[in-house]
């Protein structure tokens, strides 16, 4: 089994969102989640983790909790997938009936389907986790999309690897958490939030000490899809056809 934890950074007022799932091996999740909270017992450091709480007081606790991520994609061979997307480019009146919650429920599904579901699919049952959010549309459709393209993909109608998705609530997972950290990185970098005036200097910081640690000078650019310990997938929106509103 796979278990995804999705968190999103940057959705609105920004050049670029970020969506970031993070895999983990089912059997791996309670690991991920000690080793983690062991790092902020250490540092007395009890409440949420989160990009926007990077300050520099903090700064060293959330180093290490970057160098430790990178440590259990290597020891327990969890992966880091991130999608951004183009928000000005955005059309939900051509594409989503209006609708901008089924516009980003399609990208949770390019997501979901394509960096893990193509590959853990045929084998494995998947379990995913969005952080919470206000929405009035039915998870299960997501669900039943991802399943469908399962049994085209793999054969049998019976093939339906997404057992669950559905909301959680960031505060009581670790993992949630640290894919709102990474997700926040590629975000400040990809929207180049350390060039505008007086950007927080702890950030700038810790951006480029995940990119460092991810072998890069920057986040925010394509990189190789077997890439798993930070992988970006910068996706292309098609252009609106003419006549479709």
């Amino acid at each position: 089994m796979r278990e995804v934890f999705v968190d999103e950074s940057s959705q609105n007022g920004h050049a670029f969102m970020v969506l970031g799932a993070m895999v983990v091996p089912g059997h791996a999740v309670a690991a991920y989640e000690a080793a983690i909270t062991a790092i902020l017992e250490v540092a007395t450091m009890f409440g949420e983790v989160k990009w926007t709480k990077v300050s520099r007081s903090k700064l060293e606790v959330y180093r290490h909790l970057a160098a430790e991520h990178f440590r259990l994609v290597t020891s327990l061979r969890t992966e880091y997938h991130a999608m951004t997307i183009e928000t000005q480019a955005l059309d939900h009146a051509a594409y989503n009936q209006g609708d901008a919650e089924l516009g980003f429920n399609k990208f949770l599904f390019e997501l979901l389907w394509h960096r893990v579901g193509r590959r853990y699919g045929l084998n494995e049952k998947i379990v995913v986790h969005l952080d919470s959010r206000t929405a009035n549309r039915d998870l299960v459709e997501l669900t039943e999309c991802l399943n469908k393209r399962a049994a085209r993909e793999f054969g049998g109608p019976l093939r339906a690897p997404f057992a669950r998705v559905a909301f959680r609530d960031s505060k009581g997972s670790r993992i949630l958490q640290i894919a709102d950290l990474l997700a926040g990185a590629v975000a400040w970098h990809k929207n180049d939030h350390d060039a505008r005036e007086s950007p927080s200097a702890a950030r700038i910081e810790l951006a480029n000490e995940i990119a460092r640690l991810a072998g890069r000078q920057r986040l925010g650019a394509n990189t190789r899809q077997g890439e798993w310990a930070l992988n970006v997938w910068n996706f292309q929106l098609r252009p609106a056809r003419r006549g479709a509103r």
